[in-house]
């Protein structure tokens, strides 16, 4: 027994001290797991029954999982998801430990120290406990997973789709690194063609069924927004106020009314420049100004110009023009962020998907033990085993720009 148990240990010990790490940030924000917040509460309440949308997936595996989900189940029920998002973490980061080059290992988890204490990759996830951005974030791991097997990156055009159904923003958040990867994939596979064609039907499916999600379904919906009220309301047992913005997200997302108007429009009908003058126009009335920008400038910027670095020095070192592509997308992935924080306002969101893109990147490169990503890394050790002072005041100025986000 006692042999049993430490050949258990020693095979899964780098994903249990990973578990640990990511679950130091959920600890810091146990206070929010203690009750979600009510405002997401019509999230777990959505189903399909009231129309094909976006938003609506999660609803309706909470209703073939209950058929009153109380806020106290809700909240069990999101505690159970971010777990479990977690443990996939930390067993796709400890298969990258075990399949990176032996010289790379400690680079690996530096990276990953780096991954989980920053301010914007998966601490977000407890610090909006509750929010879809969990489920959009499993979906692509599992999609990455998935994409490096000939027989199982058949089904990534089903997650992705699962993905848009969980929250139509994912074409521009979390569906970036899967299409990343799958790119890098269908660059060093020999026979491409199994691979381009997964692309290309995961392209068109995520793009068709976002532009469906965006355009059309609001006009298509098998029930008015009233209805689907009062069939929430069943569900949860009690009347759905909206006293404090408690429950917001019902006038926000999905059912809008005719009478319903902000700023003196229809959301639902505005123009993309009516759209981007009441963006403007929220950030101004919100007092989201200059110092708001600065500040999420510092913050992210830094982090942003480093993973540049390495794109680029990955550009130079590699050999393959194709190979080349697929670094310079890996720069260009970055303007996903700008774009979602114009389609919506949840600016640290928007930014965490982003440099957890590039994270997952720089990781599914350490476990193919991709050449020119190697070269860079090396070129990197020798630069912080020189100055490994520097590297230290990087990490803690890095680690820092969580206060500093949460001051301002």
């Amino acid at each position: 027994m006692a042999e049993k148990l430490k050949s258990f240990v020693v095979r899964w010990k780098y994903e249990a001290v990973i578990f640990l790490m990511t679950m130091i940030p959920v600890l810091f924000n146990y206070g929010k797991l203690a009750e979600i917040h009510r405002m997401y509460v019509p999230y777990y309440l959505f189903d399909f029954s009231m129309g094909i949308n976006s938003r609506v997936l999660v609803g309706s595996l909470v209703k073939l999982l209950t058929s009153h989900p109380t806020e106290e189940w809700i909240t069990g029920f999101a505690t159970v998801i971010l777990i479990f998002g977690m443990l996939l973490t930390a067993f796709a980061l400890g298969g990258v430990v075990k399949n990176s080059k032996s010289e790379n290992k400690f680079a690996v988890f530096v990276f990953i120290v780096f991954f989980v204490s920053g301010a914007y990759t998966i601490s977000l996830f407890s610090r909006f406990f509750g929010m879809l951005d969990i489920h959009m974030y499993i979906l692509a791991l599992i999609s990455v997973v998935f994409a490096q097997n000939k027989y199982l990156r058949w089904l990534v055009p089903v997650l992705c789709v699962s993905g848009v159904l969980v929250n139509y923003v994912f074409i521009m958040s979390y569906f970036p690194f899967v299409l990343l990867a799958m790119l890098y994939y269908a660059d060093k596979s020999e026979k491409k063609l199994g691979d381009i064609t997964v692309i290309v039907i995961t392209l068109i499916s995520v793009l068709a069924l976002t532009l469906y999600c965006v355009f059309v379904a609001k006009d298509h919906m098998f029930m008015t927004f009233e209805e689907a009220l009062k069939i929430m309301e069943e569900k949860i047992g009690h009347t759905l106020t909206d006293e404090q913005n408690e429950y917001a997200s019902l006038y926000l997302f999905g059912f809008h009314t005719e009478s319903e108007e902000i700023y003196g429009v229809k959301i639902a009908d505005a123009s993309p420049i009516e759209y981007l003058y009441y963006f403007i126009r929220f950030l101004y009335e919100n007092r989201i100004g200059m110092s708001g920008i600065i500040t999420l400038s510092i913050i992210t910027v830094p982090v942003v110009a480093a993973f540049w670095t390495i794109w680029i020095m990955c550009i130079k070192n590699a050999e393959k023009k194709s190979r080349k592509f697929v670094y310079l997308c890996c720069i260009l992935s970055v303007i996903c962020i700008p774009v979602c924080c114009i389609l919506s306002t949840d600016f640290i969101r928007w930014i965490g998907s982003g440099v957890i893109c590039q994270f997952g990147m720089c990781f599914l490169l350490f476990y193919t033990k991709d050449v020119a990503f190697d070269k860079t890394i090396e070129k990197l050790r020798k630069l912080f085993s020189e100055n490994k002072i520097i590297l230290i005041i990087i990490f803690f100025v890095y680690i820092s720009s969580a206060y500093l986000e949460l001051a301002t």
